[in-house]
């Protein structure tokens, strides 16, 4: 069971959510094949191959344990936070330098504003990244593409379930998640 658990989160982890819902961006928004396929790659530096090194840096280096960063006591490093957003500012450059959509811009400031409210609101009670950036995504394209993308809500559940059955978190941790995903994207919204 331990095992069907981890591979939830591992599918739902908020670097492949992110890559899919970049991905089905990329697909609304080209008529061509190859345009597709060319941002696809760059998504996927931009959203896998970044972040995942960054993360392994900071796990060979001691300042992370995993790459979940699940222990609260690292979350709320300063360096780690500054790091991040380091990280996040980067890839927004990249999408401005390299890609013609402002929906990728308002989807990773979206993420932005997300990690950086977490990182806050971590101070006081752990916020399950997975939820928040589950939700985050969802919402996002529910409401800036298509309405039937909310159907994915679906999956917040079976996600809730993963991380408390894993001991990654506890369920109010997890609501935390959820609600803070929902503010998000709702001042999002609201500005645009």
């Amino acid at each position: 069971m331990k095992n069907f658990l981890k591979t939830i989160s591992v599918i739902l982890h908020p670097i492949t959510v992110t890559i899919a819902g970049a991905g089905i961006i990329a697909y609304y928004g080209n008529e061509s094949l190859n345009a597709f396929f060319m941002e696809i790659l760059i998504l996927i530096g931009i959203v896998v191959i970044i972040p995942l090194t960054t993360l392994y840096i900071l796990k060979l280096s001691g300042v992370i344990s995993d790459l979940d960063i699940s222990k609260r006591h690292e979350r709320d490093k300063l360096r780690l936070f500054l790091i991040f957003i380091s990280v996040f500012l980067l890839d927004l450059y990249i999408v401005k330098l390299f890609l013609d959509n402002n929906l990728y811009i308002f989807m990773y400031f979206t993420c932005l504003l997300g990690y950086v409210i977490g990182f806050f609101i971590s101070k006081r009670i752990k916020v399950s990244g997975h939820i928040t950036t589950l939700v985050l995504n969802i919402l996002f394209l529910g409401l800036y593409l298509d309405y039937y993308f909310l159907i994915a809500l679906i999956l917040v559940p079976v996600l809730f379930w993963s991380r408390v059955g894993l001991d990654k978190h506890k369920l109010h941790e997890c609501f935390t998640g959820l609600a803070l995903g929902s503010f998000v994207v709702y001042i999002i919204f609201l500005l645009t």
